[in-house]
């Protein structure tokens, strides 16, 4: 329910038993929101000293403003968003944001259970969907932005408005620390990120951290990407600067262990580790202690699995 049906543009439709629901009315009410540096649509407050993030909130009176800072001369980011994200700019689907917060609820419960610890992950805390008002006028702005045609007949209007009638939201989620990520540490003459293993200020522990807890939530069951996903938690950028995955959207359990997925998955992971400068001598050995860590019920078949990313990451 709203806290204010008369005024608000959103009203709440999933929350955590730990929800404080008043706080987080009063942080977006106030306006008492803090830019988060490593991404446009995320911004962040405190409540009693612990970090929350807001994903995908968009003040109707931030339209305007918003829009004026699109760059569509290289890529339309919105045209981008409904193509490859299945989403809308900005703010986020309302079914892909329920499904993603019971999802890693279930991660995060399952990991207590089996671990007697919490996990360095997102907690998603409360999901606020935007109102018929606030859709209609989202859809007026920002639909000029799209084109009535894209490549061959694909239609992005078309696209963006079905998208925004499924319903839009906005995720509040917590982090047990303010997760930097690599991208604050270097930055070239260009003005592009640059990451590399030596700028992280503990080096051993954020490749320590990764393994350790990439190797906890393959074992509950879950894969970090398939084959669908262009974007995923593995990447270099989705990680925090002590090892903890950020942006888990990506995220899914399966009842049945798929060695094709896990193989993929173990390799996406040391090939983002390569590119940061992690050394092959490292990386050899970061695979042998996945090896020892990760659980597959056959072992012939494992070693095969780990005979094959050898055998991609010599190649």
């Amino acid at each position: 329910m709203s806290l204010n049906p008369q005024i608000d543009d959103f009203e709440l439709v999933w929350a955590n038993d730990r929800c404080p629901q008043k706080d987080i009315y009063q942080a977006l009410l106030e306006n008492k929101l803090y830019e988060y540096p490593y991404s446009a649509r995320t911004k962040f407050f405190l409540i009693n000293d612990e970090f929350y993030f807001v994903k995908g909130y968009l003040a109707k009176k931030d339209f305007t403003k918003t829009i004026s800072l699109i760059d569509c001369r290289n890529q339309n980011p919105v045209e981008h968003f409904i193509q490859f994200e299945a989403s809308v700019y900005y703010v986020l689907g309302l079914r892909s944001t329920i499904s993603y917060s019971t999802n890693m609820m279930a991660l995060i419960d399952s990991f207590k259970k089996q671990y007697k610890a919490s996990p360095c992950v997102p907690e998603p805390v409360a999901v606020y969907r935007y109102n018929s008002r606030y859709q209609k006028q989202y859809n007026f702005q920002f639909s000029s932005l799209v084109r009535c045609k894209g490549c061959g007949t694909f239609d992005y209007r078309k696209l963006f408005k079905a998208q925004v009638n499924k319903g839009i939201s906005f995720l509040i989620y917590k982090y047990p620390y303010f997760p930097h990520r690599p991208s604050s540490l270097i930055i070239d003459k260009n003005g592009h990120a640059k990451y590399h293993i030596h700028k992280i200020p503990e080096p051993d522990l954020f490749i320590q951290n990764i393994i350790d807890l990439f190797s906890k939530i393959i074992n509950l069951g879950y894969i970090f990407t398939d084959y669908i996903h262009s974007g995923n938690c593995l990447q270099i950028q989705n990680i925090t600067t002590k090892g903890h995955f950020l942006d888990m959207d990506s995220i899914f359990y399966l009842k049945r262990q798929k060695l094709d997925l896990l193989e993929m998955n173990i390799y996406i992971l040391l090939k983002e580790l390569r590119i940061i400068g992690v050394s092959e001598h490292i990386l050899d050995s970061l695979l042998d202690s996945l090896r020892d860590a990760v659980f597959v019920k056959n072992k012939s078949r494992k070693n095969i699995l780990f005979s094959n990313i050898r055998n991609r990451l010599a190649s």
